[in-house]
């Protein structure tokens, strides 16, 4: 089987994404399967490294976008599976998939944005005809969370039977306990992409209700929200409390070293950062939104509190950080309801089934053309290529990125 994966994400860092990438790849060759990975660019040079070792290709989306109806022939020429992630269901990516008939289109939901604001008058109206045709193309939808699932196939009127859940997962070998150094005072941690609906500013606000000058907040993430978030700490009066770390490749260390992981985001779909914080042995407190309740137990796994009560927020902190026995005990459970569920190990399996099982079904197109070179991303090429004349090829994009 050759699999187009399609995301609408710049593999720029050695994140839990670009780990799971990478475990899909490992995975599918492991089953006798061809995955080559369309993305944004920049691309991190070991992510690049890691593919071409494995035999996959890397493509541009924007290679695609620059002659849709030549990359719809070149998709359905190659590729079984269009397995689409981080995309728009009506954005231009989408709608070159859905075009590459007669391949197999799989849509993934993996977060839940913030609802758009007021629109002009008949919009409404206009969004929901479209949502009833949008996905007509694509043969079966997934979600990271059952509340995501929930929210767009009603939103899309999708079969069910079309339907699952896959939820996010964590690599539980490098997200562990690990022993580190005694500090004084406590470290609070948040990872997140810095943008208004991630609620950073929330986090802010709540060690402002602490009035506790012994409790530092570590940021991890980049993004627009910066410069507003250094203002708002400042106001707040404690700037000196804040430590902004920007991208970083070493979460996992980072996580030993808090005290408690703090995510006060307004909209999630899953909550990987959670399922991380959870994995290396870290009490949670997060707003109870999207499918953040699926993964947190309140009171056995974590602490969840109204989205937006900065005030609840802090005395959650509080009081995680003075009683460390049950700080402990919501540790242990966190770590362990982790491992059992959220495996990434696990998760990928249940995606390569997925693309395996809608190839088999009784919808599945047979005969295909093998997929194009990888070209230097070093996939092999079948033995007897047919000829293609407006394919786009994989290649090496300039500047040493794969």
């Amino acid at each position: 089987m050759r699999i187009a994966l399609m995301m609408g994400l710049a593999p720029r860092k050695l994140g839990s994404f670009e780990g799971w990438l990478k475990g899909f790849c490992e995975v599918a060759r492991q089953r006798g399967h061809h995955v080559d990975v369309f993305g944004r660019a920049p691309i991190h040079p070991k992510f690049a490294q890691a593919l071409q070792d494995l035999g996959c290709g890397w493509e541009l989306l924007n290679r695609l976008e620059e002659k849709p109806w030549r990359a719809a022939r070149m998709l359905a020429s190659c590729y079984d599976v269009l397995h689409l992630n981080l995309l728009p269901p009506r954005g231009l990516v989408s709608r070159i998939a859905y075009a590459a008939w007669p391949a197999r289109v799989l849509f993934m939901f993996r977060s839940d944005l913030p609802p758009p604001g007021p629109e002009p008058f008949g919009r409404p109206a206009l969004r929901y005809v479209l949502d009833r045709f949008t996905l007509l193309r694509v043969a079966q939808i997934g979600a990271v969370s059952d509340f995501v699932l929930s929210k767009q196939r009603a939103r899309f009127s999708f079969d069910p039977a079309r339907s699952r859940t896959i939820y996010n997962g964590v690599d539980v070998e490098r997200f562990q306990p690990r022993p580190h150094a005694p500090h004084q005072g406590f470290n609070i941690l948040t990872v997140a992409n810095l943008r208004p609906h991630k609620g950073v500013h929330h986090a802010i606000g709540a060690l402002a209700y602490l009035r506790r000058p012994e409790v530092k907040l570590t940021l991890v993430g980049d993004g627009p929200e910066v410069p507003r978030l250094q203002e708002l700490a400042r106001r707040l009066g404690v700037a000196s409390q804040v430590e902004y770390l920007g991208i970083r490749n070493d979460v996992h260390l980072l996580m030993n070293k808090a005290d408690l992981f703090v995510h006060p985001s307004r909209a999630e779909g899953f909550g990987l950062t959670i399922a991380e914080a959870m994995a290396s042995g870290r009490a949670v407190a997060a707003f109870r939104v999207g499918g953040i309740p699926e993964l947190i137990e309140h009171g056995q796994s974590g602490l969840l509190v109204p989205p937006g009560d900065e005030q609840r927020l802090a005395s959650a902190i509080d009081m995680l950080l003075s009683n460390p026995s049950y700080r402990r005990k919501l540790e242990q459970n966190a770590m362990q309801r982790v491992r059992e569920r959220f495996d990434v190990r696990k998760t990928i399996g249940h995606h390569v089934d997925w693309c395996e099982e809608v190839l088999a079904s009784p919808q599945g197109v047979a005969g295909r053309k093998p997929a194009m070179r990888a070209g230097a991303a070093g996939a092999t090429a079948p033995a007897a290529e047919p000829e293609r004349s407006e394919e786009l090829p994989l290649r090496r994009e300039e500047g040493g990125g794969v």
